[in-house]
């Protein structure tokens, strides 16, 4: 039986499943029905949808299925009815690694568990930081700021051609003298109007900003797991910082982890689609690859996961 928690999302339940209806936890379980259960993962804003409880939940859920009293002999411990396995994405993750250590309390194997970027958001990340020796095997993919690194390579290169451009010079000469705001909206304004004059610096100036602008948007992609929110001075800016639990695991379990460039969401199957078309792309393909590697392992311990368009 297939226990599947998803990631943080919208307060309201309704709300939750428009946004994470195309997520890799909700297609697993779809998949895998009825052989699964899927618990809708931690709300931000409500003590009542914490890791802690859906944790709670999920166990609960468990123990009625798996260890039905009617089957139990007083005194007597049973194996679980069938083999257990967990799935879980951001928090969901969290709360899944949870249940893995109150299984293990009470000596129950779980035969393999698949985390999707697994984060916590508590000041520690010691209670869920290791895999617990219970678990029989554990894959987990997880994020990293590869595509980051290669797109900042990228906006260098346009920069040193904008420097390199007829009239750049002259332009910093002019704005030393003039001391006109930061230089680097003075050379966007100045290269726009005298781009009949300049026209290889006005070319160049539009391709780095270009570059530079999709870079800012990823590195806002990358580090924030919820909703974008705007400054005062209307700009974007990033949410609460999270870090990776469940990255090492007992000697007796088997792990394997992969990076993937790409955001926290689009490792869970919900990438971004609103931060322009490149940093869309980037993120829509690292989620198949993500649900490429992953569900090539789940078909391994029989479970449902082929292809899926995201």
């Amino acid at each position: 039986m297939l226990y599947i928690v998803d990631g943080t999302g919208p307060l309201f339940d309704a709300d939750y499943a428009v946004e994470m209806a195309g997520s890799h936890c909700n297609v697993l379980h779809h998949l895998n029905r009825p052989d699964a259960f899927y618990f809708r993962g931690p709300s931000l804003l409500s003590a009542l949808k914490n890791t802690g409880g859906i944790a709670d939940k999920v166990m609960l859920k468990l123990l009625e299925v798996e260890f039905p009293a009617a089957l139990l002999a007083p005194g007597q411990r049973q194996p679980p009815r069938s083999p257990i396995f967990l799935a879980g994405h951001s928090r969901g993750g969290a709360a899944v690694v949870l249940v893995a250590q109150m299984l293990d309390r009470i000596g129950v194997p779980v035969e393999a568990m698949f985390l999707f970027d697994a984060v916590d958001r508590t000041m520690s990340l010691a209670s869920v930081e290791t895999v617990p020796k219970n678990v029989r095997r554990c894959f987990h993919a997880l994020r990293n700021e590869g595509a980051e690194v290669v797109m900042a390579h990228e906006t260098t290169r346009l920069w040193k051609a904008v420097e390199a451009a007829p009239g750049y010079a002259a332009l910093r000469a002019l704005h030393k003298s003039s001391g006109s705001g930061p230089w680097e909206q003075f050379l966007v304004f100045r290269a726009g109007t005298d781009a009949a004059r300049w026209p290889q610096l006005a070319a160049a100036v539009r391709a780095w900003k270009a570059k530079d602008t999709v870079l800012a948007s990823f590195q806002v992609a990358m580090r924030n797991s919820f909703k974008l929110t705007v400054s005062a001075e209307g700009g974007l800016q990033p949410s609460i910082p999270f870090g990776n639990c469940a990255r090492k695991a007992s000697p007796s379990c088997h792990y394997e982890k992969e990076e993937f460039a790409c955001s926290h969401g689009a490792v869970g199957g919900t990438p971004w689609t609103t931060l322009g078309d490149e940093v869309a792309a980037i993120d829509a393909d690292g989620a198949r690859r993500v649900w490429t590697w992953m569900s090539a392992r789940m078909q391994q311990h029989g479970l449902k996961a082929g292809s899926r368009a995201t």
